[in-house]
């Protein structure tokens, strides 16, 4: 079938572009029977892998007899199908049909987590060619009940799946990302922003700042688009004949760069972390548990698997860019909060982000800006919408703990031992 006839047919001409890649290769390679991820019985098995719940299957087998008596929803959903699983280059799903007109309401999410339910016996086959343990195959394969979560939080409660969900999912395929515990986490290169050093007799922890970031007056990072109005300018120099580095200081516990400057003795001070070292990159999936205690048992775990599967790629930590660690939190929320504890537990400092609104669809299920529609059924979107409403500052941020420290994270180490002993912290 050809992709525009198909589209057509769907009401979704619009999409030709995002859908065309591999398009005649999915076709050329299409079966002659029902494929596998549209048929009952493979449906059930996927739905226990993924942990969906028994009284969903009616809706979900459902629509899957529906694409199957459709021809053009029949050779997307196949198409899908090749992207997500036969094309490790092809990384997101951005673009593609709401499938509205063809599916309604009600089921157009069910397409895309048809889709991605496959990653149950995707991922059963590839984490045993990896001697990967079967409880963390399991525990990744949550990730179907999760994405399913979010879109009926975002969708009245309706089955499925978003577009950029299954996008997320897809970077499972490739072997990289996997929930250990509570946490997901993939190794990644530092986007940098801070350069960290470890006095070698004490263990202590500082960060500076990169050299050259245009910085609010409060010390924040300016928006993307708005380093016009930067009030200052870190510098960050490194003399190599002295042995020593000069940089502005991060503080661990607001999250900001100071305007105060620090010089280290090269001899003292060992360079830990910077831009390009390799980090466990963290993701925090939906859902709650999140007391301290089992994120420490996930960083501490996730050390020792990716040490195992991955020993070519050492890494020195683990680091997270969101909403979570935005320094605000810690005045909106109580102090033994789950979450201000997690920020407490790492070293905080400011990164470069495009809007002043990032993270919010992930507390209210909707980014639509119309603030004062947004739900308030649970106890931080009151607080966060109350704090927004009022026009204070909303801001992500960036949060790293080092290997050598995981064991730590209880004791607030950073902070507890800022500003080092010995370190002169100049204004």
């Amino acid at each position: 079938m050809k992709l525009k006839d198909v589209l057509a047919a769907l009401g979704e001409e619009d999409c030709t572009e995002a859908v065309s890649p591999h398009w005649e290769e999915s076709e050329a390679a299409f079966p002659d029977e029902l494929p596998a991820f549209l048929q009952p019985g493979r449906i059930t098995e996927n739905m226990k892998w993924g942990r969906l719940a028994e009284y969903m299957a009616p809706q979900i087998l459902e629509a899957a007899k529906r694409i199957a008596e459709d021809d053009n929803l029949l050779h997307l959903a196949w198409h899908c199908w090749r992207l997500m699983f036969h094309h490790p280059e092809f990384r997101a799903f951005s673009g593609f049909p709401t499938l509205e007109k063809s599916l309604g309401e009600d089921m157009k999410g069910i397409f895309y987590l048809l889709v991605g339910m496959e990653l149950a016996p995707f991922l059963r086959d590839l984490h045993a060619r990896m001697g990967v343990d079967e409880a963390v195959t399991r525990n990744n394969l949550t990730q179907i009940r999760d994405v399913n979560w979010v879109y009926r939080k975002s969708n009245e409660d309706r089955l499925g799946t978003s577009i950029g969900l299954l996008s997320w999912m897809k970077y499972q395929t490739n072997g990289e990302l996997f929930r250990i515990g509570r946490m997901q986490y993939f190794i990644a290169p530092s986007l940098g922003y801070i350069e960290a050093y470890r006095n070698r007799e004490t263990g202590e922890v500082i960060a500076l700042a990169e050299d050259g970031m245009k910085m609010t007056d409060d010390g924040f990072l300016c928006f993307k688009g708005e380093e016009a109005t930067a009030a200052w300018t870190t510098r960050h120099a490194t003399d190599y004949q002295a042995g020593t580095t000069t940089g502005y200081v991060v503080s661990p516990g607001k999250g900001v760069v100071l305007k105060q400057t620090a010089t280290l003795d090269l001899n003292v001070w060992q360079h830990v972390l910077g831009r390009g070292s390799l980090m466990l990159s963290m993701h925090i999936p939906a859902g709650g548990q999140m007391a301290l205690k089992k994120c420490i048992e996930s960083a501490r775990d996730a050390f020792v698997f990716f040490q195992k599967h991955f020993p070519h790629r050492p890494v020195v930590g683990i680091d997270c860019l969101s909403w979570i660690f935005g320094p605000q939190l810690e005045d909106m929320l109580d102090a033994d909060s789950n979450l201000v504890e997690l920020m407490a537990a790492g070293y905080l400092y400011p990164i470069h982000w495009e809007r002043n609104d990032n993270g919010l669809g992930f507390i209210f299920y909707r980014n639509d800006g119309d603030l004062e529609n947004y739900p308030r059924d649970t106890a931080i979107q009151n607080t966060v919408l109350d704090w927004v409403l009022a026009d204070k500052p909303w801001r992500v941020g960036g949060w790293f703990v080092l290997k050598d420290d995981v064991e730590q994270m209880g004791s607030r180490f950073y902070r507890s031992n800022f500003p080092p002993k010995g370190v002169k912290i100049k204004s």
